[in-house]
């Protein structure tokens, strides 16, 4: 397979493990095979759904379309720890909630705060 898929690869597998994670325990906390999972790392193939990528960019903390982001050349997109909890959360939230926090960053993005 190609370099470009190699390295991506690397890069997830680079990750699974500083999280402390075994391949099996990564795949199921992905939800997806361990063979699927071992492909990926290994760069055996370029063939993966969107769905397998979006799983395993989700169990890392990487924003969607990252693993093609470093297929094509560029860096991962990596949120930081608030953010992922927010994003957890967010389904949860009613409506009102939902309007307050957005409600909240527009105003921190426009006030001055200094």
């Amino acid at each position: 397979m190609s370099e470009d898929w190699r390295r991506a690869g690397n890069k997830v597998r680079t990750a699974r493990t500083r999280a402390g994670l075994t391949r099996h325990a990564f795949a199921v906390a992905c939800g997806i095979g361990k063979r699927t999972l071992e492909d990926v790392e290994t760069g055996a193939r370029d063939n993966f759904s969107d769905d397998t990528l979006d799983r395993i960019e989700g169990e890392l903390g990487w924003a969607e379309g990252s693993i093609r982001r470093i297929v094509s050349g560029r860096r991962e997109i990596r949120y930081d720890s608030d953010l992922r909890q927010l994003q957890d959360m967010w389904p949860r939230l009613d409506r009102q909630a939902r309007s307050m926090l957005l409600s909240l960053a527009r105003e921190a993005l426009d006030g001055d705060h200094t």
